[in-house]
């Protein structure tokens, strides 16, 4: 998004940098953006991880589109899965992911991959061979209460609607 931090963050800052601890994905919830995270990469770097095991970057449009319309799209769910790859290649390590509000359903499709409900792109094979540890902050894993299914982001398809087609394929 060209907005340093805000936008991303993640690698050596030295070629000498050395990766000790199996690095750390933080995906951001609707109306956010890596930068959210930026007191987290501090309190990993105070305890003794550096910039290259910890990474985030920012999908859909960072906050613009009011979090009522904000959907679960394939296109952020792909770049969450590329990171995952990228990440795990870049370090030849396994990935811890932390993932917040409906970061972690976008989190846990592209980990499971499959077939995109909105576009049926496929998405291909399964990361969880790639994953170490994936934990769940206030997230929309079975449905955001109070969704009206009349509302963009709460769609029946690939919204935050308990039942929605994107929630039923990560939750079976």
């Amino acid at each position: 998004m060209g907005l340093g931090m805000l936008g991303s963050f993640g690698g050596r800052t030295f070629d000498t940098d050395i990766i000790r601890h199996d690095p750390i994905i933080f995906v951001h919830g609707a109306g956010q953006r890596a930068g959210n995270f930026i007191s987290h990469y501090f309190y990993f770097l105070g305890k003794q991880y550096n910039a290259a095991e910890l990474y985030a970057t920012t999908y859909g449009d960072g906050g613009i589109t009011p979090i009522k319309y904000k959907t679960l799209a394939c296109d952020d769910v792909k770049q969450i899965h590329g990171l995952i790859q990228a990440v795990a290649a870049y370090t030849n390590r396994t990935i811890n992911i932390i993932a917040f509000a409906e970061g972690v359903a976008l989190a846990r499709k592209a980990i499971l991959a499959g077939t995109c409900v909105d576009t049926r792109e496929s998405l291909g094979t399964a990361l969880t061979n790639l994953v170490d540890t994936f934990i769940s902050v206030a997230g929309v894993g079975y449905g955001k209460q109070g969704c009206n299914p009349q509302e963009g982001g709460c769609n029946l398809n690939n919204g935050m609607y308990c039942t929605s087609a994107f929630l039923v394929s990560i939750t079976l």
